[in-house]
């Protein structure tokens, strides 16, 4: 049953939130903070007056969820047929799309956790989305056991067990985004470091790339009015990335739709090797975000040269790190794996052609 659902939930829909929309907010906050800090160094943001920031994280964030909703409502009306164009053995389509429909509730709660993480990473704050992901990962942890086996709810505990720890996340990532002290550093018109630097200290004596401190004043979050103009703008760029990993999501579902149909077995083996990849990518996509969120800074506040220079060295570490590391060992097992199951006359043609083709035997 968590065949087509993986399919579902851990490639369309985590692809396309994580890498479309994560990508997209943390660039477009990364280039809200930067035009507000340097609006307070040349003292044009005044105490009481709307960040740039605070109305983006807000469009994004509305943004997001909007789609989350409007995903998870299309899942819930329609969990069968979902569970049926996937394709499943017709013995678990009935617990499959019992645990989908459970399942569509999270979806809003994953794209208000994946817009507030991209804005809080492009603040240069790594510290609460981790503190997120480990208290969902808790609370997923203690309450799979209770809702499955104390209380016998088996499929549907766990699925609740996941919707539950996802908006324990979501909820965290709201306070300290909206209402805690870290608003600072999107609603904060004016801070005392900034303070400090206009009444007669060089701005090279105040750290301004430190956590804000709380603001001398700022408006309320509340306040703020949605900014259409942003919203289409992140949509659109959300696009354009989604574009680019159109690939991925229409591969992995077509995988994912085929070893289900193949049977039972099938379908658990290819959620592992996707359980492996998605590890694997998460690693890598978190270089990828600290490079957008750092050449969005720099584009901004010293200009094209410094931000294409950055993105080159970055781009050239991520690239040598995953082909020269990851990807080496990756090839290696699928490799030696292939071989394991040839039949005795094709392995030593295979031994030798890729001895040959990767300079090293085959262990």
């Amino acid at each position: 049953a968590l065949g087509p659902n993986t399919t579902l939930y851990g490639c369309v829909i985590a692809v396309i939130v994580a890498y479309g929309f994560g990508t997209a907010a943390t660039r477009k906050i990364a280039v809200a903070l930067e035009l507000d800090e340097a609006h307070r160094k040349s003292s044009t943001l005044k105490p009481g007056k709307k960040t740039t920031a605070g109305g983006t994280l807000i469009a994004v964030t509305v943004t997001t969820v909007a789609f989350g909703l409007a995903c998870g409502l299309l899942i819930a009306l329609f969990p069968n047929l979902i569970v049926n164009a996937i394709g499943s053995p017709e013995s678990v389509v009935v617990p499959a799309a019992q645990y989908m429909q459970l399942r569509a509730m999270g979806v809003p709660a994953v794209g208000m956790v994946v817009a507030l993480s991209g804005g809080f990473q492009a603040a240069r704050d790594a510290k609460t989305p981790f503190i997120a992901v480990m208290l969902s990962g808790i609370v997923n942890l203690v309450l799979d056991p209770l809702l499955m086996f104390t209380f016998g709810l088996g499929m549907s505990g766990a699925a609740l067990a996941t919707v539950t720890a996802q908006y324990s996340s979501a909820i965290l990532m709201t306070y300290q985004a909206f209402f805690g002290k870290k608003r600072a550093m999107f609603f904060g018109s004016e801070t005392e470091s900034v303070t400090a630097c206009v009444e007669g200290e060089t701005c090279d004596e105040v750290d301004l790339t430190e956590e804000p401190e709380e603001p001398v004043k700022f408006v309320e979050p509340a306040r703020y009015d949605f900014n259409k103009k942003v919203a289409m703008e992140y949509t659109q760029e959300t696009g354009s990335y989604m574009g680019r990993v159109a690939n991925v999501v229409v591969v992995w579902a077509l995988t994912g739709s085929l070893a289900m149909r193949l049977g039972v077995f099938e379908g658990a083996a290819h959620v592992l090797l996707f359980q492996l990849l998605s590890i694997m990518s998460i690693s890598a996509g978190a270089l990828t975000t600290v490079c957008n969120a750092l050449c969005a800074r720099l584009f901004v506040s010293v200009g094209d040269e410094a931000a294409s220079a950055a993105g080159k060295a970055l781009t050239g570490f991520v690239r040598h790190w995953w082909q020269g590391g990851v990807h080496l060992e990756a090839m290696s097992m699928i490799v030696n794996d292939i071989y394991e199951h040839l039949v005795p006359e094709d392995k030593i043609y295979f031994a030798e052609n890729r001895t040959k083709r990767f300079g090293k035997p085959l262990v």
